[in-house]
């Protein structure tokens, strides 16, 4: 007795323990780190091309909503092996007791899977359409507030209102309100799932409970397993709901982190750089001068400001240190 009262427990100790220790590894937290910086890095290192794709509120969304949810999917695989591992220990202990329910046990967690395989995708759409006219709402205000001046000058501010207004009507009619429904709708199925099946349980059972074909104790037994079942159905389609939900901002994070880049090109250049510095330190040294007096040298120099307008193109020059050089133009 007393060894099966500390195993009874050891599950609960288990748990707490682990809690614990992932609060102090803070694996999420780490995780959250690595990916805000190492995006944020990224963005530094766009080429202008990618830079004109990622509007400013596209980064600040990614780098503050997408990886908090992505750095939750590691806590959600784990709840979920949780979830997995107590509805594997209750159908093996009611099957153990009542083989009789075994068709009860395998149909119910086939519909659950069909279930969350034909309904996750819909609530996936839902939720990516929701979030892409969040995002709207939030390019719209930032548009606003840069040009406000303008907006005040012409006074625009009654029409900006009511295009504002527009945009949160529907944020509010084709986002939230579809995307509640669906996942209401979503919720009751693992609440329906389990009446239905005890129902059917006892519509079918309860006679061999008269025959005494099985006792009362597991007939009633059977039911609350049944009824546990469902909860814990109810439990993992949340996970399975909130995980399919991750995908979204997983494949944004991958997007984002895949645009071009200048780093090659700035390697290309600083490799130039660092020849060019040998060469000319080299020569500077064989004429038994310090490294001070290398020339100041600009190769295939170009210079463009004003969108497009170029200023200097395919500028090759020397100049020795202690000279003085003037560049002049005209300023039109």
């Amino acid at each position: 007795a007393i060894v099966l009262g500390i195993m009874y427990c050891l599950p609960m100790v288990f748990l707490h323990l682990w809690d614990y220790i992932s609060i102090l590894v803070d694996l999420q937290g780490t995780i959250r780190n690595y990916l805000r910086a190492s995006l944020f890095r990224k963005y530094l290192n766009y080429d202008e091309r990618s830079r004109s794709i990622v509007r400013a509120s596209t980064m600040q969304s990614a780098i503050m909503v997408d990886v908090q949810e992505a750095s939750e999917s590691y806590i959600f695989a784990v709840k979920l092996c949780r979830i997995v591992g107590r509805l594997f220990i209750v159908m093996a202990f009611t099957y153990h007791k009542n083989p009789g329910a075994l068709n009860i046990l395998i149909l119910m967690p086939s519909l659950m899977m069909i279930w969350v395989l034909l309904r996750g995708a819909s609530f996936r759409r839902a939720c990516e359409q929701e979030s892409d006219m969040q995002l709207s709402v939030v390019n719209f205000v930032q548009g606003v507030c840069e040009n406000y001046l303008m907006i005040a000058e012409y006074m625009q501010r009654a029409q900006v209102n009511d295009a504002f207004w527009q945009k949160i009507d529907q944020l509010t009619n084709i986002g939230r309100i579809p995307r509640e429904l669906i996942e209401t709708n979503n919720k009751y199925f693992p609440k329906w799932l389990g009446p239905v099946f005890i129902g059917v349980y006892i519509a079918t059972t309860a006679r061999k409970v008269l025959h005494h074909d099985i006792s009362l104790g597991t007939f009633i037994a059977t039911i609350q397993v049944l009824n546990n079942i469902s909860e814990i159905f109810g439990e993992l389609y949340e996970v399975l709901m909130s995980m399919n939900v991750i995908f979204r901002s997983l494949s944004k994070l991958t997007y984002l982190l895949n645009l071009p880049t200048e780093v090659r090109a700035h390697k290309a250049i600083n490799r130039a750089r660092r020849k060019m510095s040998k060469e000319a330190r080299g020569l500077v040294q064989a004429t038994g001068f310090a490294d001070d007096c290398m020339p100041l040298q600009l190769v295939s120099m170009g210079y463009t400001y004003q969108a497009g307008r170029q200023c200097f193109k395919d500028v090759s020059l020397k100049v020795h240190q202690g000279s003085v050089l003037a560049i002049m133009s005209s300023t039109e």
